[in-house]
């Protein structure tokens, strides 16, 4: 399977159904400390998301500690700019998926490479 920073790629890396609609989502690793924003796929309609830096499943705590909001997604040269409407926005370099799932998804690649 090719690594892709695509909702697609999620969806079939996690066995996600095609009729749950995924979107993506910023929230903070720390509750209410905007300084610390992540990427997620968020389960639409459900109080759940994918941590993409832990490659996880997570639940937005109903006291709103994760206060997760979906993003859109646009590129700027070698990065993805993901933006929510109240304003949180986060950069991330084009490759940050394929880093994060390069050692949890099987491919030609990982056998020629060296794991720590």
């Amino acid at each position: 399977m090719k690594i892709k920073s695509s909702l697609g790629f999620f969806r079939e890396v996690h066995g996600i159904p095609k009729r749950q609609k995924l979107a993506w989502c910023i929230f903070p690793k720390v509750p209410n400390d905007e300084s610390s924003l992540q990427l997620g796929v968020m389960l639409v309609g459900t109080d759940k998301l994918i941590n993409v830096a832990s490659g996880r499943f997570a639940q937005v705590k109903k006291a709103a500690e994760l206060s997760p909001e979906i993003a859109t997604r646009s590129s700027e040269g070698d990065w993805f700019v993901y933006r929510t409407t109240s304003g949180r926005v986060l950069r991330l370099p084009k490759n940050y998926v394929a880093d994060m799932y390069r050692t949890m998804v099987y491919s030609p690649e990982l056998m020629d490479s060296y794991l720590m």
